[in-house]
C-alpha cells in the first residue's frame, strides 16, 4: 500500500500534517483528500525593510494547488500552480513550467524556494526515506533523506515536540550537510479539531537578517473550491496541454 506523507505548508508553506508520537502517518489523518483554502500574508525582511506579499491558496485535496498573488497591485494576478510532478509559474498570459534549477528560485521574493514549496506540499515514500534521528520524552526527531540529487537540498529534519503535539521546525541541509534553512512554527489555531500552524518564521541562515513571516488566516476544509479559474482538475489539464 502506497503510504504517504502529507505536507500542505505554505509556507507559505501550506498546511502541515504534523507527525504523532505514536506514528508519523495518523497525525491528522482526516484531513486527506480534502479541500483546504485559506488567505495567506508573507512579511518579508531584507536589510532592515519589510516587503508585504499576500495571496489566496487553494488546494483540492489529491495534491494540485494553486497560490494565487493579490498584493502588492502591481504584482497581482501572478499564480503558482504544483502538483506531485511540476511546477507551473503563471504571469499574466505568461505561463512557465519550471525546470530544476528554475525550481531553485525564491517564490516572490521570499526566503522560500520553489523546490522546498513543493518538498513542503505533497511527498511520498517514493521520494524519500524516512529516518528516526531521536525519540525522548521531549521530542521526536525525524530525518526525511530525499531520493535522488535533483535540487539544492538534501533531506528535512523534523522536530515534532511531544508535549505540544506539535511540529517546532523543519530543518533544511544542502548536500554537504549544511543547515542552511530553518522553518520555525510560531503560532497554531484549531480549525475544525485539528491544530494547524497559523504563523510561522523561514529564515536564512547563509545571510544574516533574512528571513520571511508567514501568516494563514481564514483557513476552510473541505467543501466546493471557489476558483475564479474553475476547477483545479480543468486547469491542471490546460497546464498539462501547454496552456
Amino acid at each position: 500500500m502506497k503510504k504517504s506523507l502529507i505536507f500542505n505548508l505554505f509556507i507559505i508553506c501550506c498546511l502541515f500534517i504534523c507527525v504523532q508520537a505514536e506514528s508519523p502517518r495518523q497525525k491528522l489523518e482526516g484531513l486527506k483528500n480534502q479541500t483546504i483554502s485559506f488567505n495567506g500574508e508573507m512579511k518579508i525582511y531584507r536589510n532592515g525593510r519589510e516587503y508585504i506579499k499576500r495571496y489566496n491558496y487553494y488546494n483540492d485535496g489529491f495534491g494540485k494547488a494553486m497560490i494565487n498573488l493579490i498584493f502588492p497591485e502591481t504584482e497581482a494576478g501572478a499564480k503558482i500552480f504544483y502538483n506531485d510532478e511540476n511546477i507551473w509559474l503563471s504571469e499574466g498570459k505568461v505561463v512557465m513550467k519550471f525546470n530544476n534549477s528554475e525550481a531553485e528560485k525564491a517564490v516572490f521574493g521570499s526566503d522560500l524556494t520553489f523546490s522546498e514549496l513543493k518538498a513542503l506540499s505533497i511527498e511520498n515514500e517514493y521520494n524519500y526515506n524516512e529516518v528516526v534521528v531521536e525519540k525522548n520524552a521531549n521530542y521526536h526527531i525525524v530525518d526525511l533523506i530525499k531520493k535522488g540529487a535533483r535540487g539544492y537540498f538534501s533531506k528535512i529534519r523534523i522536530f515534532y515536540n511531544v508535549k505540544k503535539e506539535a511540529i517546532d521546525k523543519f530543518e533544511f541541509f544542502d548536500k554537504q550537510g549544511k543547515n542552511y534553512k530553518t522553518v520555525f512554527f510560531m503560532e497554531y489555531t484549531n480549525v475544525k479539531g485539528y491544530n494547524l500552524p497559523t504563523l510561522r518564521k523561514v529564515v536564512n541562515n547563509l545571510i544574516p537578517g533574512n528571513y520571511t513571516e508567514v501568516y494563514l488566516r481564514d483557513i476552510k476544509i473541505g467543501g466546493v473550491l471557489q476558483l475564479k479559474e474553475g476547477n483545479l482538475d480543468k486547469v491542471f489539464d490546460l497546464l498539462k496541454s501547454g496552456l
